[in-house]
């Protein structure tokens, strides 16, 4: 009984306690409440400049902690997410588009066959021109070696022409002091059957007088036609 009737008190002691705690509480915040109030209504623009400052702070940190990580700046995300985050990024369509192949048009092709034709064309006509301009250069090889052929060969000829000149001009100098030294009327009948070029060489160098006597005693046509050579109006 005893025992009953303390807890009985101490329960109510505890209650009271806990009443007088509440209403403590309640009177402070009144308190609270009033002041605030009563400096609120004096000092109004003070007020609305803290809250104004409390509103652009609370907004910066949302627009911070929004805002991307800078690009220099380093981040705590490992680099496995990073490429994981890369390779996911790129559009599926794009790494997996088929390479595609360019179709060449009819008109295409036969503007290709025709370069084609050109170009075998012209190298066949280099090939030609290459051809005719070495056989162009053989021929001119065999053309001067024939040249400096036929120049010994005139060479030659010069030198027995020359060499029959000067043997005829002694046999016509021996014929003319031959022809001299005959009667003019034995002279003429040789000069009669005699070559017409010889007889107007040998009469060319004989004298004047010898050679009259002998034309004198020719035959008339016989003699025009010497005279004719003798002055160049015959050959």
């Amino acid at each position: 009984m005893k025992n009953k009737a303390k807890i009985k008190i101490k329960t109510k002691l505890d209650n009271a306690h806990k009443g007088s705690g509440t209403s403590i509480v309640l009177v402070a915040t009144a308190i609270i409440v009033a002041t605030s109030s009563y400096f609120a209504m004096n000092n109004l623009d003070t007020v609305a400049r803290f809250v104004s400052k409390v509103k652009i702070s609370a907004m910066s940190l949302v627009k911070a902690s929004e805002a991307p990580p800078a690009a220099g700046k380093k981040t705590d995300e490992p680099k496995g997410k990073k490429e994981e985050k890369s390779s996911s990024s790129k559009s599926p369509e794009k790494a997996d588009a088929p390479v595609v192949k360019k179709s060449w048009t009819e008109e295409e092709i036969k503007a290709f066959a025709k370069l084609e034709d050109r170009k075998r064309e012209l190298d066949e006509r280099e090939a030609e021109m290459t051809r005719l301009e070495e056989e162009l250069q053989q021929q001119k090889v065999m053309l001067e070696d024939k040249i400096k052929q036929l120049e010994k060969i005139r060479q030659n000829i010069g030198s027995v022409l020359k060499e029959k000149t000067v043997s005829d001009s002694e046999k016509v100098d021996r014929l003319v002091e031959f022809y001299s030294n005959m009667k003019p009327q034995n002279a003429a009948k040789v000069f009669e059957e005699l070559n017409e070029n010889l007889a107007v060489e040998v009469l060319t160098r004989i004298k004047k007088k010898n050679a009259a006597d002998i034309m004198n005693l020719i035959k008339a046509d016989k003699a025009q036609r010497l005279s004719e050579k003798f002055a160049g109006y015959r050959k």
